[in-house]
C-alpha cells in the first residue's frame, strides 16, 4: 500500500469512528493529547503521516481497537485494560517491546504445557 492509499485509509477510518462513536473531532483530539484541530487535520489530509503513537492515542481516547483506525472501523471496542496495554506498548522502544513480548510468549507456553501435563494426569 502506498503512502497516499494509507493516508486515505486512515482518514476514512477516523471519519467512520468519529461518526460511529458520535464524537466531536475537537474533543477527541484533545482527549488524545493533540491540538484541537488534530483529528480534522488528519481527516482532511493536512497531516499525511500521523505517527503510530498518535493513532494509538486516538484509539485509546475513543476506546476502540487500533485496527479500527489502521485497518477498518468494524473492529470491536476493546476493554479499557487492553487499550491501556496497547498504549503502553506503543511507548516502548522496539527492543524493549520484543523483550516484553518474548516474556509474554514464554508465560503462554508455560501455561499451555502445564495444562497439557494436567490433562495427561487426568486421563
Amino acid at each position: 500500500m502506498d503512502n497516499d492509499a494509507l493516508t486515505n485509509l486512515i482518514a476514512a477510518n477516523l471519519k467512520a469512528v468519529l461518526q460511529a462513536k458520535g464524537l466531536n473531532a475537537s474533543a477527541w483530539a484533545k482527549a488524545a493529547g493533540m491540538g484541537h484541530t488534530g483529528v480534522r487535520d488528519i481527516i482532511e489530509k493536512k497531516v499525511r503521516n500521523p505517527t503510530y503513537r498518535t493513532l494509538v492515542s486516538l484509539a485509546h481516547a475513543a476506546r476502540v481497537d487500533i485496527r479500527a483506525i489502521t485497518v477498518s472501523p468494524d473492529y470491536a471496542d476493546l476493554p479499557p485494560d487492553d487499550v491501556e496495554a496497547l498504549l503502553l506498548l506503543s511507548q516502548l522502544e522496539p527492543q524493549e517491546r520484543q523483550i516484553l513480548l518474548g516474556g509474554a510468549q514464554g508465560m503462554i507456553d508455560a501455561r499451555r504445557k502445564t495444562r497439557e501435563v494436567n490433562d495427561e494426569g487426568q486421563s
